[in-house]
């Protein structure tokens, strides 16, 4: 036998094991979400969620200061009282094409916890009473983050976040949408 042919087979098999290797290998930003969250479904579900908009950040890794910046200067939120008016004004949309309004309730929820405006548990509070409601609609992540992105770029914003959806789907691959 060719010794090149030997050479490269070594090389693909080295090759391959190294593919497999990194395959198995948890994003650094899944293991944070596991011990941020453990093994609490709501609180996966939600950073998730998240996620849609955020990719693998998350409103404990923050920081207070730019949690309360980016209530501020997104939603004009600067008390407890704004935070919890706007989760109730988001809460009230109807029902069909809710992942816009959906996600963002989840996204301020959680900013508001990470704040300190309000506690985690009403955070996920608010974000218990809403799955259900981004759930049924879409068959999952994907098709949710689909449908809030069309309705981002029709309301004027920029597809930022898309470059984000790499880090948002290896959340996703932990995080069972139903």
């Amino acid at each position: 036998m060719d010794i090149r042919y030997i050479y490269l087979a070594v090389l693909i098999v080295v090759v391959g094991v190294i593919a497999i290797v990194r395959s198995r290998q948890v994003p650094p930003y899944v293991k944070q979400m596991q011990r941020e969250d453990g093994d609490d479904p709501l609180k996966r579900w939600a950073r998730g969620c998240y996620a849609v908009n955020f990719g693998p950040a998350s409103p404990e890794l923050r920081g207070v200061a730019d949690c309360r910046q980016a209530l501020s200067d997104s939603w004009d939120i600067n008390s407890a009282e704004e935070a919890r008016a706007t989760v109730a004004e988001l809460s009230a949309v109807p029902t069909g094409r809710v992942a816009w309004d959906l996600v963002r309730l989840v996204v301020c929820a959680r900013l508001a916890a990470g704040a300190g405006l309000i506690s985690l548990e009403e955070a996920q509070a608010v974000v218990g009473n809403i799955q259900r409601r981004l759930q049924d609609p879409y068959a999952g992540w994907e098709e949710m983050a689909a449908d809030f992105d069309a309705a981002a770029r029709e309301r004027g914003f920029g597809d930022g976040r898309l470059q984000l959806r790499p880090a948002a789907r290896e959340i996703w691959n932990v995080v069972p949408f139903k």
